[in-house]
């Protein structure tokens, strides 16, 4: 396993966001292709709905009881 340097081992200002947007970069997943796009903009929809529908119901049990 690759040791990394501790950020304080970073003289320049920048140079420890540099190194972190390399990181960042370099971990990204690979762009999507156009149909798994869009399962995955279905699936977040769908996540979102029923996100809103529990919370309703946790609001509508709230002011009954």
């Amino acid at each position: 396993m690759k040791m990394i340097p501790q950020a304080a081992a970073y003289k320049k200002r920048n140079e420890s966001a540099e190194r972190m947007r390399k990181q960042e970069r370099d971990v990204q997943p690979p762009p999507l292709n156009p149909a798994r796009r869009a399962n995955v903009i279905e699936i977040e929809k769908l996540r979102a709905d029923a996100d809103e529908k529990r919370w309703l119901q946790s609001a509508a049990r709230v002011s009954d009881g």
